[in-house]
């Protein structure tokens, strides 16, 4: 931006030529244009690491109740566990 009120400063101690004018204002629209395009990076890359962060953030996890006269959790039971976490949607669950 030093360079582009350098730019603005000197247009107004020159005389106006239009080939003058031209050129300055062709730098200044080349100024515009990098700051435009590093701001748009800039936001997409804001835009990808909050979509990882809210990918990466601690799942609720809860236990899967058992019932007492069976060895081991049927996957019935598995995923009503997962539907009280909020880990999947209800229409899943038999």
């Amino acid at each position: 931006m030093k360079d582009l009120a350098g730019q603005l400063k000197l247009f107004t101690e020159l005389d106006n030529d239009a080939s003058t004018q031209r050129l300055l204002f062709m730098k200044v629209k080349k100024g515009f244009s990098e700051q435009s395009y590093k701001l748009a990076t800039a936001q997409q890359q804001l835009e990808l690491l909050q979509a990882q962060v809210t990918n990466n953030a601690v799942r609720k996890r809860k236990t899967v109740q058992l019932d007492p006269n069976t060895k081991f959790a049927t996957i019935s039971d598995v995923q009503k566990a997962q539907v009280e976490a909020g880990e999947r949607e209800d229409d899943a669950v038999n």
